[in-house]
């Protein structure tokens, strides 16, 4: 058994992957209510602000290589729903 499948057999492991998940969903969702603030002052710059630390947030979420997942079959099929 390798070390990489040692390590997925772990509870301890997966308790630390999923506190780190939290604690960064945590983080940015911390940073996005600080930048309310500039709402007021300049609206372009906090939705830009904003978005980056949206596109941070998801982009922590799926990654289709590690789940095993085709982004491009569904979005065709969705393509398709929505075309007719």
């Amino acid at each position: 058994m390798g070390l990489l499948a040692f390590l997925k057999t772990q509870f301890v492991v997966h308790l630390l992957i999923g506190f780190v998940f939290v604690v960064s969903g945590l983080i940015i969702n911390s940073v996005q209510l600080c930048t309310l603030v500039l709402w007021p002052v300049n609206k372009q710059l906090y939705r830009r602000l904003n978005c980056r630390l949206a596109y941070s947030l998801w982009s922590r979420e799926y990654h289709p290589h590690v789940h095993g997942g085709d982004r491009g079959a569904t979005d065709s099929q969705d393509s398709d729903l929505s075309a007719g």
